[in-house]
């Protein structure tokens, strides 16, 4: 069960859109004491969302005591946090005793942010909960989309040519609305020439932003499009399809729904440097500034328009297909199960979630909410299939991630009797080729095998093998064996690189291909200063090529960080042990000593490169990185090996 519903966004749709596969029915309760009637024969869990409806003591203490209750009846709780506080809070006092109730009760919390234990620390503390991770999920399949960009931009009377901006969402404050009409007008004093239009389109909730930007409209002229009201589902299309950046001002958000929304739509975003955006950012899905600077606010904006999207909205169709709903149900899924069995195996006297309520459940006869009132029905709903079962799981197994997609179009593939991925870390790329290559062997490597991987292991497809090994030593394997090998966002971690390709060379056959993909290179912009979920970075971009450890850690500190926290992140960034610290000329030049032919690379563009940036690393490079390295953040390389000469 879970409270409350929210019915302007399919947040709770898309992440539940694999509970009926995962043997879980998710109904929806109107009040929240609703949950104290359920009765089950089974495990019941209590899933709270936003807490803005506790708004008044009465309704505090009903919400601590009903926690109080759910406790004692054994059912499970499990909160996502998805803000620190209520937009728009008008009792912060109110709100954080509500949240500090939520966090004792709960069994276990979902954060949709990595960061949102550090974020909320200064107001309640996670640190001692259990929790897991799970992302926003994207709005893949939700929403309509059939326009085209023409038709789009006919019906909002936009020319062809021009760079449109959309603001999209209900208007609130928090959504720095202001700022954004403010930099708009900079935007427009300072470069009078460019040819781009803003887009504000959402539910006017607070009329004085409202008005504010009716009075902007004066201002803007016609490069000012103010649409103030409840759009129809359909009618998003239109506005996602005639943009070309989605710009969010925020200033103050965990995460953001609408950013996925975009990201969806293949929309790259504008968007502060700050918890909500940093890693889409960082993935090159769109242009950031730093938070509430409206002059670089209209700096991200003039650059946008002068770059266009193009190349960043490839990186956002492919954030968002890694957030597919199925994809990112699966992760809460498996996190919430995980996370319960854990949480409850250290609960002093529990064995199972919910145990010790069997005896009251099973007194009465099972009673449930249900999504819709039909009248005369009465008793327990259906239960839900074991997790795999029925057409639709098969269906959900039939759709190909996108990584597996660029594999199979890759030279080589198609012919390939026996394929190897390195570094398969969750397994789901090897596992989506196989099910749709059934004739074909597949082979995944580790070192390690993560608790994703044997969650997604448990249901490994018959032409799937697990090698759990390091790649660098490969001797086990037949010579020539494979004919085509593949790795994504593996190679940056191996440093023995000329040992690697040694022992892939012997492995596999004549004429036979490796693929990588590598990003991103040492010599790019970002270095891989942090882990994919540890990604709002402090490191300016190629700070490590020109500063020192020491010249880093005064930097740091000198940027209000604790010297305990200083001395982490720069022990991170020059002392990780699965870093090759190579730039693309020097991987380049190991690869051209191999045995491999270079059958095709493909660089791409770090996003972040200035001529600026480029002199302060060249006035202090302290690696020797070549001058052209600079630009590249990563490449797509396909190396194949030489079929021996024939004998006349």
């Amino acid at each position: 069960m879970y409270w409350p519903l929210s019915r302007t966004n399919n947040f709770q749709g898309l992440l539940y859109s694999r509970g009926w596969h995962r043997g879980v029915a998710a109904l929806p309760v109107s009040d929240f004491e609703v949950m104290l009637e359920a009765i089950w024969d089974g495990p019941v869990i209590c899933h709270f969302h936003w807490l803005s409806g506790i708004d008044s003591e009465t309704a505090l203490k009903r919400f601590e005591s009903t926690l109080r209750q759910l406790k004692n009846q054994g059912k499970s709780i499990l909160w996502t946090a998805h803000n620190v506080l209520p937009h728009g809070v008008t009792d912060a006092d109110l709100a954080l005793r509500a949240r500090r109730a939520m966090v004792e009760a709960a069994d276990l919390i979902h954060i949709l942010n990595p960061r949102t234990p550090e974020i909320v620390a200064p107001y309640y503390a996670l640190a001692h909960k259990p929790t897991f991770h799970s992302p926003h999920p994207a709005y893949t399949g939700d929403q309509p989309d059939t326009v085209t960009r023409e038709e789009a931009r006919f019906e909002l009377g936009l020319s062809a040519t021009t760079t449109v901006f959309l603001c999209f969402g209900a208007i609130q404050p928090y959504k720095g609305i202001d700022d954004l009409l403010a930099a708009a007008q900079k935007l427009k004093r300072d470069h009078p020439g460019l040819d781009w239009a803003l887009v504000i389109a959402g539910d006017a909730t607070d009329k004085n932003l409202a008005r504010g930007a009716q009075a902007a409209i004066e201002a803007l002229g016609g490069q000012l499009l103010f649409l103030p009201t409840k759009l129809s589902t359909n009618d998003i299309q239109y506005l996602f399809r005639a943009a070309d950046f989605c710009v969010l001002p925020y200033r103050a958000a965990l995460n953001s729904g609408a950013a996925m929304l975009s990201l969806t739509f293949g929309i790259p975003i504008v968007a502060p440097e700050s918890h909500a955006f940093t890693e889409l950012l960082a993935r090159g899905a769109g242009i950031g500034y730093p938070a509430n600077d409206i002059g670089a606010l209209a700096g991200a904006m003039a650059a946008a328009v002068a770059t266009g999207p193009r190349g960043m909205q490839d990186r956002a169709r492919a954030v968002a297909m890694e957030r597919s709903p199925s994809i990112a149900s699966d992760a809460f899924f498996s996190g919430l199960w995980n996370g319960l069995q854990r949480a409850h195996a250290s609960a002093p006297g529990s064995e199972t979630p919910a145990s010790s309520d069997a005896p009251a459940r099973q007194s009465r006869a099972p009673v449930m909410p249900r999504r819709f009132n039909i009248p005369g029905q009465t008793g327990q709903p259906p239960r839900p299939p074991k997790p795999a079962d029925g057409p639709a799981a098969a269906a959900t197994k039939d759709a190909m991630t996108w990584q597996a997609q660029w594999v199979s179009q890759l030279a080589g593939f198609a012919e390939a009797r026996h394929v190897l991925e390195i570094g398969a870390g969750s397994f789901a790329t090897t596992m989506s080729l196989a099910r749709h290559f059934p004739t074909k062997r597949f082979f995944g490597l580790d070192q390690t095998l993560s608790a994703i991987a044997l969650s997604n292991l448990a249901d490994i497809p018959p032409n799937v093998s697990v090698l759990k090994h390091d790649a660098r030593h490969l001797d086990f394997v037949s010579r020539n064996y494979f004919e085509f090998s593949f790795s994504i966002a593996v190679m940056e971690h191996i440093r023995e690189l000329a040992d690697h390709l040694g022992q892939m060379q012997r492995i596999i056959a004549p004429g036979g291909y490796y693929w990588f993909w590598e990003a991103p290179f040492w010599s790019s912009s970002m270095g891989h200063h942090f882990r994919h979920s540890e990604i709002d970075c402090p490191i300016p971009h190629y700070g490590h090529l020109y500063m020192s450890r020491d010249e880093l850690l005064k930097y740091l500190i000198d940027e209000g960080r604790s010297s305990t926290d200083s001395e982490r992140i720069v022990n991170f960034i020059y002392d990780r042990p699965d870093l090759s610290k190579l730039s693309r000329t020097q991987t380049r030049d190991i690869i051209s000593s191999s045995k491999f032919t270079i059958e095709k690379w493909d660089d791409d563009i770090d996003q972040h490169y200035s001529a600026a940036l480029e002199e302060k690393v060249l006035s202090n490079n302290i690696y020797d990185i070549p001058k052209d390295d600079l630009r590249i953040k990563g490449s797509k390389v396909g190396l194949r090996m030489p079929k021996p000469p024939t004998t006349a």
